[in-house]
């Protein structure tokens, strides 16, 4: 018996087939130094990467992952293994004080905080940020962090607390690739704040950081002077993260990228696509290849997405409501304008049905499940031509393809989830081997050859 066979007995589990193989590649991968896992939603992909840590004994480990609930997962999967555990939070969670200028004076003028102190002791027994919040009263229990013992921190990427790690995880790693969004009124009120012209948005797109770096000290003297800002600590907090900016319609997005200082595990079931990126061994397990109806008639393509096109993606929703009870919609704001359903990014009810329309890479694009009996992509989500990710090296197809994946997963969270899969732009054909890992493209041509596909394949439990 080996010592990963071993370690599983050991903690009274079940290996799922494949773990005990895959936690053994990963042990003698980790050898050498950083590695990659791709594995389908389903297989235990933490379990494994917990067991080849702990068999090497690679403690103490960070375990990133995008959302709080994600966090949790890996604790309950932590326990199991009999491993200690301590569910780490940034400022936002951990700060006694409310308003977002005063945490961001606490990055920059930290010893002027009335809750910042040294503390060399925190209790044995805590296993989160709340509780850790809760006991100790008199100093800053964000900092106070760094004092908890565990085996395995874990933490949301962005978490810039420097806790201790031989090995980082990083969890859903395609997301290390994020864009995030801000309202270009919103980017315009934070110059106002800080009293510097419109005009320097272009500053902003060309060197985001460089722009952070420069304002951060305005920032801080108006701080000092006792001024309220509301927008200026949001956009510098992004610019100074960010490595691509561009403005789309009414909005600036910006890319940012994260990268580990030490030995990293990097976890995903859409992996492939940034190996020229992370530049690490990928151990692969073979994924089901679901079924993806590419529509050939439709293209949100910039020059050919109006009004006539918009109303022809309005029939392709219509015909899925005549039979589907739920179908989660995904599409980027500017083709959502034109669309009959508004985006839904706030309210959801547990028996929702109906056409659920949300923000492709928006807050429900990833770390939710959402659970539909089909699931379509209105428009492939390229980035504009003029976006720069190339300077990082992502092209706009690849940052395409994550996006894609990303979304489409929201409703294929357990291997048992078989939802109808439109992808409706016919770009997508162009993606193709970038796309085959996940899926298998089906060309369709009209209205007419879909609903005929749908009457085929019709289930008991649908419409």
């Amino acid at each position: 018996m080996t010592e990963i066979e071993e370690f599983f007995k050991k903690a009274g589990i079940e290996p799922r087939p494949g773990q005990i193989e895959v936690a053994e590649q990963l042990a003698k991968q980790l050898d050498s130094g950083s590695v990659g896992l791709e594995a389908p939603t389903g297989f235990g992909k933490t379990l494994a990467v917990l067991v080849a840590l702990a068999a090497r004994d690679d403690f103490p480990v960070l375990w990133r992952t995008r959302t709080y609930p994600m966090a949790r997962h890996t604790a309950e999967q932590c326990a199991l293994l009999n491993l200690r555990y301590f569910v780490a939070a940034g400022r936002e969670k951990m700060c006694r004080i409310e308003e977002d200028t005063m945490r961001f004076l606490c990055r920059y003028m930290r010893y002027k905080c009335p809750y910042f102190d040294v503390i060399s002791q925190v209790p044995d027994d805590v296993f989160d940020y709340m509780e850790l919040r809760e006991r100790i009263r008199d100093v800053c229990p964000y900092h106070a962090q760094l004092f908890v013992r565990a085996q395995v921190y874990i933490g949301v990427y962005r978490l810039g607390l420097p806790l201790p790690r031989q090995v980082e995880v990083l969890d859903e790693a395609h997301n290390l690739i994020e864009v995030k969004s801000l309202p270009l009124s919103i980017v315009y009120d934070a110059l106002k704040e800080i009293q510097i012209p419109k005009n320097a948005l272009s500053r902003i797109i060309e060197h985001p950081k460089a722009f952070a770096e420069e304002t951060i000290p305005i920032v801080l003297k108006n701080i000092d002077e006792g001024k309220k800002l509301l927008a200026a600590p949001k956009l510098l907090a992004l610019l100074s993260r960010a490595e691509v900016a561009w403005v789309e319609e009414s909005e600036v997005h910006f890319i940012e990228r994260y990268i580990p200082r030490v030995r990293a595990v990097y976890i995903s079931a859409t992996l492939s696509p940034l190996a020229e990126i992370f530049r690490v061994p990928i151990i692969q397990v073979p994924a089901k290849r679901r079924k993806a109806y590419v529509t050939t008639w439709l293209t949100t393509q910039f020059q050919e997405y109006d009004c006539i096109m918009a109303q022809r993606y309005n029939d392709l929703l219509f015909l899925l409501r005549k039979h589907f009870r739920r179908i989660l919609a995904f599409a980027t704001e500017r083709v959502a304008t034109l669309i009959h359903y508004d985006l839904d990014e706030d309210t959801l009810e547990d028996d929702w049905s109906g056409v659920l329309l949300v923000k492709a890479r928006g807050r429900r694009a990833e770390g939710v499940d959402l659970e539909a009996d089909a699931v379509i992509s209105i428009g492939a989500p390229f980035p504009p031509p003029f976006a720069r990710t190339r300077t990082i090296g992502l092209s706009l197809e690849t940052l395409t393809v994550i996006t894609t994946v990303q979304n489409i997963g929201r409703a294929l969270r357990k291997p048992s989830d078989d939802p109808f899969v439109v992808l409706a732009d016919r770009r997508f054909l162009k993606l193709t081997q970038q796309l085959q890992s996940n899926f298998e493209l089906v060309e369709v041509n009209d209205l007419q050859e879909l609903d005929k596909i749908l009457r085929q394949q019709r289930k008991p439990n649908q419409k």
